[in-house]
């Protein structure tokens, strides 16, 4: 398998391997994963489809846009020219803040030492374990905060 390069791509990509994100909307808002920035993901969702029946965010499609946000984050950190990582979450928590009442965002960031490190133990021992974070967010207002941890493996599929 070859790793997508641009957020567009991505965006195709995760939509064919996910097929949930498209019914969700998922489009790929912002993502930044090169060795000299701040590694971030953001993905944009539309209420319409996501709501529960007050017409606010659903709790499971919130929790899956905060947890597709930090697996591509994951995902794309260890990807190569010709070579996409299996990614797999061993375990999440989600805090909802707010309710969501509109269009939301899920953001995934990682700080350079913890990217460097997860990076490092894949090309090393190929396979990582790192702890993401992510957000969701309707305009300004913090909707919801996941935390998981996800274990990286090689794609057999890709060796």
């Amino acid at each position: 398998m070859v790793a997508p390069q641009h957020p567009e791509a991505w965006e195709a990509y995760v939509r064919d391997q996910i097929p949930l994100m498209r019914a969700m909307g998922m489009s790929v808002s912002a993502m930044t994963v090169t060795a000299s920035s701040p590694a971030r993901v953001e993905l944009s969702f539309p209420l319409a489809g996501n709501q529960n029946h007050y017409g606010t965010g659903f709790g499971g499609s919130i929790a899956t846009a905060a947890t597709t946000a930090a697996w591509l984050l994951a995902t794309a950190l260890l990807a190569t020219a010709d070579h996409v990582p299996t990614v797999l979450i061993r375990r999440s928590q989600v805090e909802f803040t707010a309710p969501v009442r509109g269009p939301f965002r899920a953001v995934a960031n990682i700080s350079e030492p913890e990217r460097d490190a997860y990076v490092r133990a894949y090309a090393r021992r190929g396979k990582s374990v790192v702890e993401l974070k992510a957000t969701v967010h309707t305009g300004d207002e913090l909707c919801a905060e996941f935390t998981g941890l996800f274990v990286a493996l090689p794609n057999a599929s890709s060796a």
